[in-house]
């Protein structure tokens, strides 16, 4: 999404979709890092 240097309002759509791509990787990330928590019980 590069509608940030096209048009200035595309902005907030890019740093929304950012977030949450990022926001979206971390939980995988802790909910990855928890199963392998899990699994070593068992």
């Amino acid at each position: 999404m590069l509608g940030a240097t096209v048009n200035g309002s595309m902005s907030v759509a890019d740093a929304f979709f950012v977030g949450n791509f990022v926001g979206s990787t971390i939980i995988v990330t802790i909910c990855s890092v928890f199963l392998k928590q899990s699994t070593v019980h068992f």
